[in-house]
């Protein structure tokens, strides 16, 4: 009975085992290719049937109507196939979707950006415009997958959405941690000029010629540093920051008087002979 009990034993551990590596290997299989619970066709056909017109509208429906733990999953799905079928109208689309949607507005600006990357200023814009609450989240997403950027994102996020701008310079060094110690480095050199704020603009125009002269001293390239950041090996190298751009000022233009779109008609004086006629039309 010994030796059965022995060899019943070791047949149970060992489907144990391979039932325990089943699993593992089919839940580490679902984390990388999540199944996809909605029918795709028939929502690129949905899409390929609306008009040009009533494509941007057409896409925010279908994104209300995605429900679930897929929500994001299939919002991203609508909105970079609407965008393939009309890539010109990405903002619209992507206004339209964050307007009614707003929970969902940094998933479906990447979506949009992925496949209309020359648009991503547009596309940040029109996002965090529709979805003003949502701003942080879209400006990280498309920070963090297109770092080269970076620039023209925070001042796209910066301009449609005013009084962030403290905000958005520190969510941008959360997105891209290698760019801390430059955002840094920026700020106390701006905060020596008089009548100091910050301003997106001016923070990450500082920010990017520090990093280029950066890579110029360290001789690589910007793009390294963004990815790589700067090792700690390298910190007695690091150039002193650049001196502050020449703020942009505006000329004052005077007010010309002589220059009207609708001249000014000016009637006659009273004739020196006598009352004016107030019966009869003005000259």
């Amino acid at each position: 009975m010994k030796p059965t009990t022995k060899l019943t034993r070791g047949l149970l551990t060992q489907g144990l085992a391979v039932v325990t590596i089943a699993l593992i290997s089919t839940s580490q299989g679902s984390a990388t290719t999540p199944a996809v619970s909605f029918n795709s066709a028939s929502l690129v056909q949905k899409l390929k049937s609306a008009p040009n017109a009533e494509l941007p509208a057409q896409t925010a429906a279908l994104v209300v109507q995605a429900k679930g733990s897929t929500r994001d999953q299939e919002a991203a799905f609508i909105v970079g196939s609407a965008v393939e079928l009309n890539p010109a109208a990405a903002p619209l689309i992507v206004s339209s979707v964050c307007r009614l949607s707003p929970d969902v507005a940094a998933v479906v600006a990447e979506a949009a950006a992925k496949k209309q990357p020359k648009q991503l200023e547009a596309i940040a814009r029109a996002a965090t415009s529709a979805a003003p609450g949502q701003s942080l989240k879209v400006l990280a997403i498309l920070c963090k997958n297109h770092s080269a950027d970076y620039e023209v994102i925070a001042s796209a996020v910066a301009k449609s959405t005013p009084g962030m701008d403290r905000s958005i310079v520190t969510a941008v060094g959360e997105a891209l941690p290698s760019l801390k110690l430059f955002i840094t480095r920026s700020v106390e050199t701006l905060a020596k000029q008089k009548d100091f704020t910050i301003s997106v603009p001016e923070v990450f125009s500082q920010v990017t010629a520090d990093v280029d002269n950066t890579a110029k001293v360290l001789k690589t390239q910007p793009d390294q540093i963004l990815t790589k950041g700067i090792a700690q090996a390298q910190f007695s190298l690091l150039p002193p920051p650049p001196l502050p751009q020449p703020r942009k000022l505006v000329a004052f233009t005077p007010f010309d008087d002589s220059v009207r779109p609708d001249p000014i008609k000016y009637f006659d004086s009273v004739p020196v002979t006598g009352g004016r006629n107030y019966s009869a039309p003005a000259n």
